[in-house]
């Protein structure tokens, strides 16, 4: 470092604010958590695949995942400590001389490579899934070729994250040192243009393709080998379960890396020194995307309405679902009352258009809907958990009723929109420099202490929720490690339905609050913390969109985990569409009933 003049005089381009002892302390109990869990859960996959107890588990697929849950695992143990070690350090690093250049360049290359073999292994999952169902009868992709193909992406990656081993470097900054890349490397913002074209390239090639084998599924269409009927439901069995559990690692990855690679875009293309700027290009494509929203949630949640509301199979009238149809309800004010109106403020760069009483009304009203909606699914959330709680732990005892439900649901929204009453109240036009624009907290003294409390609750939820849920797991652990007694029919029947709904609601609560979370960070940080990066116009647009596609994510997790609302749901698509469904009798069967089989007792006739 001494010898190289350009490094020492190079300027950091940003200044890292010392953390609090408090907060530190959490950032490193956070961390500390990931590396528990993912040390633990990454073991126990690649132990398992390893045992094969079973004989079930040696399968294409899970040679992929096996794959990834490797460079999971040893991202944790690479990249996490150090990551720890700056936050301690304020960022600073310790370590000096040829040790720690060498910890430098390894530290910043393995976080890299595990990220792209992350990547490419979900590309070649989704490719093998395709095959699987399109071609169930042909072996493309067998075990060999998925050890070359597992193998080509590793090497591959290994010499496409190069440049970042070759120069991550040490530099000095006012007497501190840092570990460093991009003040050496010249074409860093080629490279992660790159790697980010191909993060979104296999983004839209994975989404393409699991769209393909859903509506292949949907359809139901027969292969080219003539089955028996048990053999092809068992194999469509199969093969959803498997199109769930992938499909729930891709947006889980996608959902904890969009927002890291979205930073660096940010600093990449300089885009934190613009305000309300935006080219046409760039509104256009923000208009589509939430156009998009729209269509989905609009029609998706007034097909859950319609179908809980018609009850064509008798089976969607239960207490879970009422809470489901209130949050979906929920979701629909929320797409039809505020995303117009945000719609409109990216067309005119955040300018309020309409003036007068008229406007004034309109102002106060998307506020207060927005903050009301989302309040009622924070609700509902706890309120699906508790339900659930109650179901497994108490199952011989009908403690939330229907009206009970409904009663509750009627106060969920009776108290948000009092607490929210405020923020109608103070809402209003505020007129800067001959533009107007609509405004709560220039006219709301303690709107900080309104956010804080809001903020509280929706933390405090989430730990409930969290918990009820960890109960549950464990209750359902215990029970299928218990004594094996024989079960009934009718037990074994409520244990599957319980363990499907938990499924359904975990999955409901992790894409909520991967939605609302970030957007509520901004919150803090833009009102509490100021941070030039958080409070970018991209990084606001980003956070506010999520919140708003969650109401179109919601309706899709209902109709892939819950096969009633999924039979329901075509049943309203075949009698106003007909001409979708020819190939298929969409009606709705009666489900196969238990017989009595002398000798042997109750059985099951599927």
């Amino acid at each position: 470092i001494d010898n190289n003049s350009s490094a020492k005089n190079t300027t950091l381009p940003s200044v890292y604010p010392e953390d609090s002892l408090l907060a530190a302390i959490f950032k490193c109990l956070a961390y500390s958590l990931i590396v528990v869990f993912s040390v633990t859960g990454n073991s126990l996959v690649i132990a398992a695949f390893k045992l094969n107890v079973d004989r079930k588990l040696r399968t294409v697929n899970n040679m992929f995942i096996v794959s990834m849950a490797a460079g999971d695992l040893l991202l944790t143990v690479a990249s996490t400590p150090e990551r720890i070690t700056r936050i301690l350090a304020d960022e600073q690093w310790i370590i000096e001389g040829n040790w720690g250049v060498f910890l430098c360049k390894t530290s910043n290359y393995l976080e890299k490579l595990f990220m792209n073999v992350s990547v490419i292994h979900l590309a070649m999952i989704a490719i093998d899934r395709f095959l699987v169902v399109y071609f169930p009868h042909k072996k493309i992709i067998t075990a060999t070729r998925a050890r070359v193909i597992i193998a080509i992406a590793w090497l591959g990656s290994a010499l496409y994250c190069a440049p970042l081993f070759y120069y991550a470097n040490l530099l000095e900054e006012h007497g501190k040192i840092y570990c460093k890349t991009r003040q050496f490397f010249n074409n860093w913002k080629v490279w992660y243009l790159f790697f980010l074209s191909l993060i979104v390239l296999t983004l839209l090639f994975v989404v393409t393709l699991y769209a393909a084998i859903i509506i292949r599924l949907w359809c139901g269409k027969t292969t080219e080998i003539v089955q028996t009927p048990i053999k092809r439901r068992v194999s469509a069995r199969v093969n959803r379960r498997v199109l769930k559990m992938v499909a729930m690692i891709v947006i889980a990855f996608y959902c904890c890396i969009l927002p890291y690679w979205l930073s660096r875009v940010i600093e990449t293309t300089d885009l934190k020194k613009k305000l309300y700027c935006d080219s046409p290009i760039e509104k256009s494509f923000k208009c589509l995307a939430y156009g998009v929203v729209v269509t989905l949630s609009v029609i998706g949640n007034t097909l859950i309405i319609f179908a809980f509301k018609l009850n064509i199979d008798g089976k969607l009238r239960t207490v879970n679902n009422t809470f489901i149809v209130s949050m979906a309800a929920g979701d629909l004010l929320l797409t039809v009352a505020s995303t117009p109106e945000r719609i409109t403020r990216i067309l005119v760069n955040e300018r309020w258009i309409i003036h007068g009483n008229w406007g004034i009304f309109l102002c106060k009203t998307t506020n207060y809907m927005e903050k009301l909606c989302m309040n009622v699914s924070v609700i509902h959330l706890a309120m699906i958990a508790i339900d659930r709680f109650v179901a497994v732990c108490y199952p011989r005892r009908r403690i939330i009723t229907a009206k009970k439900a409904r009663f509750i649901i009627a106060t969920a929204w009776f108290g948000s929109a009092v607490y929210c009453v405020p923020l109608f109240y103070y809402a209003n036009l505020l007129v800067s420099n001959e533009n107007v624009f609509c405004k709560t907290r220039h006219f709301f003294i303690n709107w900080r202490i309104w956010y804080l409390f809001f903020l509280s609750l929706l933390v405090l939820i989430l730990l409930v929720v969290v918990g009820l849920y960890a109960a549950i797991i464990i209750r359902l652990w215990r029970g299928e490690r218990g004594p094996r007694i024989r079960m009934s029919f009718r037990s074994r029947t409520n244990a599957r339905i319980n363990v499907r709904v938990l499924k359904m609601v975990a999955m409901i609560v992790f894409v909520f609050y991967c939605c609302i979370l970030p957007y509520w960070i901004g919150w803090v940080f833009c009102s509490y913390y100021r941070n030039d990066l958080i409070c970018s116009d991209t990084y606001v647009f980003v956070v506010v969109f999520l919140m708003y596609s969650n109401s179109a994510f919601n309706p899709a997790i209902y109709s892939f985990f819950n096969h009633n609302f999924r039979r329901s749901f075509r049943f309203i698509l075949n009698k106003l569409c007909k001409c979708c469904f020819t190939n298929r009798a969409l009606y709705i069967q009666p489900e196969p009933k238990p017989i009595y089989v002398i000798g042997r007792g109750l059985q099951d006739c599927e």
